[in-house]
């Protein structure tokens, strides 16, 4: 029998289906009807097939066969780009998230200082013979308190955009001895520098870093806070340094009541405050630690919150960037 009087014993060429960006997405497949011609035999009695008969049906497996991988490939494919679609998704649907909880916040934390500016306002104008003085003095604060809100809000915005940042040498100890000697903090202060540690760094990032530090410490030491720099690893120190001395490592400890293994990770949450923290300074913003972290992160490094080292009761901060190769 001719193949040409036969309905169709092959299989038509795929034709992609591609969707508005040009990535397939479907396959259109036209596939030639062989059951008349099987039937046809049967009727006729025949039990076998030519030489060429057989040949033409090993064609049309094969042509059936290639067929099913295509589709499977094509199958495969529309699976994996369903895959990285639900992902992109759940990435938007966290940053919308993370987008409304940082508005909730900074909100919140805005409220307080405005809200008590306008309460002295509205006091000074409904009672005129309040002291002028102390009505200004108060406003100020409420407005240094926005202001330095403002400023760590402007600073996150700029860390985070990811743009370029002029880096330079920085002498680590040379810079902590500079910003230990300018505090006068209640508590004594030991500070135990190795010398020549230098670091790529943007040196006003690197010394906000110190303060915030500095400043954290002194807001929950008792009696004591210690500063210390050394290359590589320390002992203690959980996060290791597989590069030797490839790193400066900078801990800042307190002998305050430590921080609860809970909450190591939320102290660097943007406006997260522990209740001793809020009743030991009304007026920070909750954004410090924060910062110094992505400074951290934006240098190569890291920044994570530890135990004492001793074992001994407060709380460790270890800072840790690269140290600038010769």
């Amino acid at each position: 029998m001719p193949a040409s009087s036969r309905s169709g014993t092959g299989a038509r060429p795929s034709c992609p289906l591609p969707d508005r960006d040009g990535t397939v997405c479907g396959l259109i497949v036209r596939l030639q009807e062989v059951t008349s011609f099987v039937e046809s035999m049967r009727q006729e009695g025949r039990s076998e097939f030519s030489a060429v008969e057989l040949s033409e049906i090993a064609v049309v497996e094969a042509q059936l066969f290639a067929q099913t991988g295509e589709l499977q490939e094509v199958n495969r494919r529309l699976r994996s780009a369903e895959a990285r679609q639900r992902q992109m998704a759940e990435e938007l649907r966290e940053l919308v998230r993370r987008q409304r909880r940082a508005i909730a916040d900074t909100s919140h934390d805005l409220r307080g200082p405005v809200t008590g500016l306008q309460a002295r306002l509205e006091d000074a104008l409904a009672d005129p013979p309040t002291d002028p003085r102390e009505i200004v003095e108060a406003a100020l604060r409420d407005a240094e308190r926005l202001g330095d809100i403002v400023n760590d809000l402007l600073e996150l915005a700029r860390l985070e955009s990811g743009g370029p940042v002029p880096t330079e040498p920085v002498d680590l100890a040379r810079l902590l001895r500079r910003e230990v000697a300018h505090r006068k903090p209640a508590v004594a202060t030991t500070s135990h520098l190795t010398p020549g540690i230098v670091v790529d760094a943007v040196p006003i990032r690197l010394a906000r870093i110190v303060d915030n530090l500095l400043a954290n410490a002194e807001r929950h030491a008792r009696s004591h806070i210690d500063v210390r720099l050394t290359a590589g690893d320390t002992a203690g120190d959980t996060a290791g340094d597989t590069a030797g001395d490839g790193h400066a490592v900078l801990e800042v400890s307190d002998d305050g009541p430590g921080v609860p293994d809970a909450d190591k990770e939320k102290i660097f949450d943007r406006f997260f405050r522990r209740a001793d923290a809020r009743a030991s300074d009304e007026g920070g913003s909750g954004l410090g630690l924060s910062i110094c972290r992505q400074i951290a992160e934006v240098h190569g490094g890291t920044l994570h919150a530890a135990d004492r080292a001793d074992g001994s009761p407060g709380a460790r901060m270890i800072l840790r960037l690269p140290r600038r190769r010769p």
